[in-house]
């Protein structure tokens, strides 16, 4: 007999731990923030996967260059870094079952992002095609500039991701205000993400995705309501 409540969506929240560090180490913290604070109970029908790419062994076409590390970041590799204990078979069994994508990467830096193309691009296009996805990016807050192109100069990856996935035939959801962002700048920089300590509270900049407000939830509402439309 069929159970009366069917097991709900499962949204995948990708990210890769195999980032210089202190990056992998603040990714892994960013995307257990996300999955607990900011899509926490954001819809019953859904439940978010923490997916890590670095436990996969996918082909690679560009490695990262640690050149391009930001002279306030070490070089060397992230010990959070997960061991890629998993085939691309195993990546592609788990892509297929999820109903919605959110990538998180460092929005300042686009070589950090190769990882996650070559993930994608590893699989069948089908898999992804018309798929909701929320894109979502982490770094170091520049001072306040009231020039806005003065303060998010360095925010590039969120345009080139877009494209990326739109070119995969992925349906991008957009926000009020942009994507959602976890930044810090100031004191709690200095104090905790320079040491690979992703402390959330304090000096926060005012892109830090909240509890009470922000655009990982205002994104999941915009896909229930395409849901909505498309049942019609």
């Amino acid at each position: 007999m069929a159970s009366p409540n069917p097991p709900g969506k499962t949204i995948a929240l990708i990210h890769n731990s195999a980032l210089p560090f202190p990056l992998g180490t603040i990714s892994t913290h960013v995307a257990e923030y996300a999955r607990d604070v900011c899509l926490y109970r954001v819809s019953s029908d859904y439940v978010v996967e923490i997916i890590d790419l670095a436990t996969f062994a996918l082909p690679v076409t560009s490695n990262i260059d640690g050149k391009l590390t930001p002279s306030d970041f070490a070089s060397g590799p992230d010990p959070c870094t997960q061991k890629a204990t998993k085939s691309l078979k195993e990546w592609e069994e788990e892509a297929s079952k999820h109903s919605v994508f959110v990538f998180l990467f460092p929005f300042h830096i686009w070589s950090y992002c190769k990882p996650i193309k070559d993930a994608i691009s590893a699989l069948p296009q089908t898999l992804f095609a018309r798929k909701p996805t929320i894109i979502m990016g982490f770094g170091k807050q520049v001072p306040f500039c009231p020039k806005d192109w003065a303060r998010t100069w360095r925010k590039t990856s969120y345009g080139m991701m877009k494209d990326f996935f739109e070119g995969k035939g992925m349906k991008v959801i957009e926000m009020r205000g942009g994507n959602p962002e976890f930044a810090v700048h100031g004191g709690d920089y200095e104090a905790y993400w320079l040491k690979g300590r992703a402390a959330i509270g304090g000096q926060q900049s005012e892109e830090w995705e909240s509890s009470a407000w922000n655009r990982c939830a205002e994104g999941m509402r915009k896909i229930e309501m395409l849901e909505v439309q498309r049942k019609k």
